[in-house]
């Protein structure tokens, strides 16, 4: 049996469905594997950067750890030299206030001793004013002749003359 015209144009715009559809899924198939391509390209280039930011993050990690353990290190060193100013600043304190005592005592003496010898200068200053005061209640002084009298008796004893 030979096949018919019509089965024959059937077979024909079959066989040419099937070719253009073969063409385009050819093309699509092309143009989703250059899409995958750019996606893997772009997977990469993305894996890279997470890689790149992994890095860095342990970077700034490491990088922040040291600075606290620096920072509680001096944190450590200021409190331990702070505590050592502070007990200098006290002995020195100690020293001053012991130094102002025996200066104050020094000081307490000499205004005693002062105040007794100003004593002892005021007794002798009183007894010499006592001493000074029997003289002149002793002392005696000489009646003036008058003088009219002297006038009248040099008068006199030149008159005779």
């Amino acid at each position: 049996m030979k096949p018919s015209r019509y089965l024959r144009r059937l077979g024909t715009y079959e066989q040419l469905a099937k070719e253009q559809e073969l063409a385009r899924l050819t093309e699509e198939n092309a143009r989703l594997a250059e899409q995958i391509k750019r996606c893997n390209r772009q997977i990469k280039a993305s894996n890279e950067q997470l890689l790149q930011l992994k890095q860095r993050y342990t970077s700034l990690i490491n990088e922040l750890s040291m600075r606290e353990k620096a920072a509680e290190q001096i944190s450590r060193l200021a409190l331990r030299e702070a505590n050592t100013v502070i007990e200098t600043a006290k002995g020195n304190a100690d020293l001053i206030v012991k130094e102002a005592l025996v200066q104050a005592k020094a000081v307490f003496l000499e205004i005693n001793r002062l105040t007794k010898e100003t004593t002892d200068a005021k007794e002798q200053i009183q007894s010499k004013l006592l001493q000074m005061n029997g003289l002149l209640d002793s002392f005696k002084i000489p009646e003036t002749p008058d003088l009219d009298e002297i006038i009248q008796n040099t008068k006199k004893t030149h008159d005779e003359h």
